[in-house]
């Protein structure tokens, strides 16, 4: 704002002892001060208030005024509660160093001059922002726009206001500083996928629940809960919306419009490789030759032969509940570095074992996927086969096939909504799970976990997520209490119901070795 703004205030009641001339110098910020010497505390542009407790003659205005002219300050308000009347020497000497002077009443606090300045100042300033944002808008519509990175960090200088632009799964696009942890971000993807269709849900990083709060916001059309959420972007700010000005508002509606723009990009370059991919694969399938596969998949963005040494792998994808269109930019979200093609109602990726989110492993791409899990619609179920890593496409059309393989697996190998099976579960009990008749298998799953759901449906009880715990946890009973964060005595209590309910005895390997592969049937 400028200093003559602030002179029409008048509640606040400020006169004006010196410099009708520089009413148009902008004040950025204020400053309340009664240091002798507050020139390193300086900045430019301070509106500073002062008690003028420092001031004991001439000598004294000399020097402080000479300060403030120095480091840019924009005008001195002298405050009258102390005095009977602001100084005639302060006044020559603001006079000679052209330095605005204002007189402040004696009844008038010098916290209500900071709040008045400071709100208008915001204000001014996600105005001006607003505006910058809608300028870079247009120039990332262009075909050559800008990234999202500059204009994140320039609303984290200037406002505070610190975002990141984040898929559904938590992985980072864009942000101001450095990449948030990674499982803070999933555990607030997860809070995000669980708050539905609302369309500004308040988030905190479930492993700080007293932390900061945070706003999850929409990157287009508010997604309908289901698949539908599960692909694209979203916008994470600091702070909680709710206590926010509609300036502060306006300004991340339009920062949400333009990541908007910068996604519609995103999605346009998906389709040329998306394209490219269902060519290589229909090519791969019909056995064509390794040259013309390397082209192929070169124009989908996987050179082979400048690939990681450590080779590229095949993962086979499927899901209920959705279409392989959506499944495909699901995946494509969740695990970037390769490209997604559709085959039927599957879907099939080729990934670098070495890629920008870690090595392809079951392991990590579980964890990858794990937040789809808090977001998938009811009796919704999606399932991944990993092949073992090769390096040239002829080897292609059998990383394919054990793909393929490991994704029966995943289907067959438990409760989890999110499967993932790679070549290591090939030599586990999920491959002999695999092999049986689905109604075999039903039935030993319905003998021996039906009366567990029966008693956890009755009684809201947790017996079947009790035995899952305490069996990951290898039949310790403080552990499973402290994944389970309940007294050691309850778990006791429930492994007991259980046992009753089963006719097991949990102390025997061989009957906990039943219940598992009960669990893992689903």
């Amino acid at each position: 704002m400028r200093i003559r703004e602030l002179l029409r205030t008048e509640e606040l009641g400020l006169r004006l002892l010196h410099g009708e001339e520089e009413l148009d110098r902008r004040i950025l910020r204020v400053m309340v001060t009664d240091l002798n010497s507050p020139r390193r505390f300086l900045a430019g542009g301070e509106l500073v208030l002062s008690g003028l407790l420092w001031h004991h003659g001439p000598e004294d205005s000399e020097r402080f005024v000479s300060q403030l002219a120095e480091a840019g300050a924009a005008a001195l308000a002298a405050g009258e509660a102390e005095i009977d009347a602001v100084p005639e020497d302060l006044v020559a000497a603001c006079r000679r160093f052209r330095m605005p002077l204002l007189a402040v009443p004696e009844h008038i606090a010098f916290g209500a001059i900071a709040e008045h300045v400071g709100r208008l100042v915001s204000a001014q300033r996600a105005a001006d922002l607003a505006e910058v944002l809608d300028r870079h808008r247009a120039l990332m519509a262009a075909p050559d726009g800008a990234g999202l990175d500059p204009v994140l960090e320039l609303l984290a200088g200037q406002l505070d206001l610190r975002c990141r632009v984040l898929t559904p799964t938590g992985r980072q696009l864009a942000a101001a500083g450095p990449a948030q942890d990674e499982d803070a971000a999933r555990g607030l993807a997860r809070a995000r996928l669980r708050a539905g269709g609302h369309p500004r849900p308040r988030l905190r990083d479930p492993r700080d629940p007293g932390g900061e709060a945070r706003t999850a916001f929409p990157v287009g059309a508010v997604p309908a809960p289901g698949w539908a959420s599960l692909h694209g972007w979203f916008l994470l700010a600091d702070g909680d919306a709710a206590e926010w000005n509609e300036e502060r508002l306006g300004l991340v509606e339009r920062l949400c419009r333009l990541v908007a723009v910068e996604r519609d990009r995103h999605e346009a370059g998906c389709r040329p490789r998306f394209r490219a991919a269902d060519e290589a694969l229909a090519a791969l399938e019909r056995g064509a030759p390794a040259d013309e596969l390397e082209v192929l998949l070169r124009a989908a963005g996987c050179d082979l032969a400048a690939g990681p040494e450590t080779g590229w792998k095949v993962l086979s994808v499927s899901a209920a509940g959705t279409d392989a269109e959506t499944l495909r930019r699901v995946v494509d979200d969740a695990l970037p570095g390769g490209t997604v093609a559709v085959r039927g109602a599957t879907v099939v990726a080729l990934l670098p074992h070495d890629g920008p989110s870690g090595r392809c492993t079951g392991e990590r791409v579980r964890t990858l996927l794990g937040p789809l899990e808090d977001g998938l619609p009811e009796e919704s179920w999606l399932a991944v086969g990993i092949s073992h890593p090769v390096a040239a496409a002829s080897a292609l059309h059998g990383a394919l096939d054990e793909a393929d393989h490991a994704l029966g697996l995943a289907r067959a190998s438990g409760r989890t909504r999110v499967r993932v099976a790679g070549p290591e579960e090939a030599a586990s009990h999920i491959t002999l799970l695999a092999a049986l008749p689905d109604p075999v298998r039903r039935a030993f799953r319905d003998r021996l976990l039906g009366p567990l759901r029966a008693y956890d449906a009755r009684h809201h009880a947790d017996l079947l997520l009790t035995l899952e715990a305490f069996l990951a946890c290898d039949g310790s009973w403080t552990r499973c209490a402290q994944r389970l964060n309940i007294h050691v005595n309850s778990v006791r209590y429930r492994i007991g119901r259980i046992e009753e309910l089963t006719g097991r005895d949990l102390s025997r390997l061989s009957d906990r070795v039943d219940l598992l592969l009960a669990l893992r049937i689903g």
